[in-house]
């Protein structure tokens, strides 16, 4: 979860947790902290099944305003029931567990290629997403009545309440989302038992249908390790049955994967999304503008995770390094990759260094490229990728260019009607000359401050023997890919 997410989804618990505390009779502080703890962490859950973070707030909005609309209604029944809180926070633990193991069933009706290849955003994914999450955070913040807390009324109350959300972002990247939120949920149902002991002691009967809850709901947590590998499965079968995972892994900001089927092909898993990106057009997103550029020494592949894509840069013989902020983007390569990986059958002179850093600060320690190729993540208007993209960002991007220098910006298609445009004008704004490659299944732009030499005779030329074995098909290839000069207005 980026950090403007995390404060996002912070602020959204750190007001349930207000509207909460604002009662005559306010909850204890461990309970406000777990609850808000929970919020963030099911908010990342609903981020990776969706693949974008604002559908994933919105759905977590609703939930939170249906618990508070449920909770009112309930008030007087259960004042008249005369039920100790304890009992309402031990239901509340074994809710959220139980929505978290009912994520695992989306994607078991998601059985066409379309709607692998795209976040879960249609109205069919919304029903089976929002379902299980309002259940669980109906019953983490229901405005039932609390006893009086010295705790929560205290500073020190308070700030334990609001570390909750805090800490539930510093554990998602050890724990991943689904165990996160498991263990945040598991301690609000073990702490309600705590809670409720005396009047547990008084009931034989309910006091072992409530261990024999709690026993369920260590079940219900242990298996939400496996939430992410089953929901993908789920959707993967649905849509071409039969296959295997290669890889799948999280580091708390973003879910990776590589899964195999049947016939033979992958796919890469990006969060909510599946990406088809073939070679050769992976092998076109490296050496189009390698060849464009003609001198290059050094060049940045940022985001690009396809082995194809960082084979074809190294059959150049040039120095390549591979930015990649997810720590265990190697693994994944290394999984796609249909031969050796790294790369071996490459020129002596070639260089290969992978960076897991972001961007930014990697663009100030490091000496100026040749060439920087970007590979914006689908979809393109997400707040994530939609970072990528500004014009602050090409101009960062710029200044860390050599003086020949060239950018390559990597986009999938399908665009919003609004995104495309944007990005060229940022992009212009920033470059003097600009163009794109019409590859398979998206653009490719090409921005630089010297005009850009595009046709396919002068770039075929400058193919190095290693070039040519690492891509046979270019020859035939390259003359059919559409080059559009973006210098010269467009009908």
């Amino acid at each position: 979860m980026t950090p403007g997410t995390t404060f996002i989804a912070a602020s959204l618990a750190s007001v349930a947790l207000a509207i909460l505390s604002s009662s005559s009779k306010r909850p204890a502080a461990w309970i406000l902290a777990l609850a808000g703890a929970s919020t963030v962490a099911w908010v990342r859950c609903l981020e990776l099944l969706w693949g974008h973070s604002f559908y994933a707030l919105c759905g977590a909005a609703a939930a939170v305003g249906a618990g508070l609309i449920i909770g009112s209604s309930l008030r007087r029944t259960v004042d008249e029931a005369e039920l100790p809180p304890g009992l309402w926070a031990f239901a509340s633990g074994l809710g959220g567990l139980l929505g978290v193991a009912w994520l695992r069933l989306i994607g078991i009706n998601a059985g066409s290629a379309e709607r692998l290849l795209a976040p879960m955003i249609l109205p069919k994914d919304i029903f089976p997403i929002l379902v299980p999450s309002f259940i669980a955070f109906s019953l983490w913040i229901l405005p039932l009545p609390w006893t009086p807390s010295s705790r929560a009324q205290s500073w020190g109350g308070t700030l334990l309440a609001l570390a909750g959300p805090w800490t539930a972002w510093l554990l998602i990247g050890r724990l991943q989302a689904p165990s996160a939120a498991a263990a945040f949920q598991l301690a609000l149902a073990a702490g309600g038992l705590l809670w409720a002991r005396k009047r547990l002691r008084d009931y034989p009967i309910l006091s072992k249908a409530a261990l024999l809850g709690l026993a369920a709901g260590c079940l219900l947590a242990w298996l939400s390790q496996d939430l992410f590998h089953d929901v993908w499965l789920n959707r993967l079968n649905a849509t071409w049955p039969g296959g295997k995972f290669l890889a799948l892994v999280d580091d708390g900001n973003e879910c990776l994967g590589a899964y195999q089927f049947s016939s033979g092909a992958t796919v890469l898993l990006r969060d909510g999304l599946a990406c088809a990106n073939g070679p050769t057009e992976a092998k076109c997103e490296a050496h189009l503008p390698i060849l464009m550029h003609g001198s290059a020494r050094r060049v940045l592949l940022v985001d690009v995770r396809h082995p194809a894509a960082i084979a074809s840069a190294l059959s150049h013989g040039l120095e390549v390094t591979a930015l990649d902020a997810h720590p265990q983007a190697k693994k994944i390569l290394a999984a796609l990759a249909e031969k050796a990986w790294p790369p071996t059958d490459v020129p002596l002179e070639a260089k290969l260094r992978f960076v897991n850093q972001d961007l930014s600060p990697h663009l100030h320690s490091a000496q100026p490229y040749d060439v920087i190729i970007l590979e914006v993540p689908f979809p393109v208007d997400a707040p994530q990728p939609s970072a990528l993209v500004t014009k602050r960002r090409f101009q960062e991007i710029k200044r860390h260019l050599a003086p020949d220098g060239l950018a390559a910006v990597r986009l999938p298609a399908p665009y919003p009607d609004q995104s495309l445009p944007r990005i060229v004008k940022n992009l212009q704004g920033v470059f003097a000359h600009t163009g794109a490659f019409a590859l398979p299944g998206g653009l490719l732009l090409i921005a630089a401050d010297h005009p850009l030499l595009a046709d396919a005779p002068t770039l075929l030329a400058r193919r190095s023997v290693f070039v040519q074995v690492d891509d046979f098909d270019l020859e035939t290839d390259l003359p059919k890919i559409l080059w559009t000069d973006l210098d010269t207005p467009q009908k």
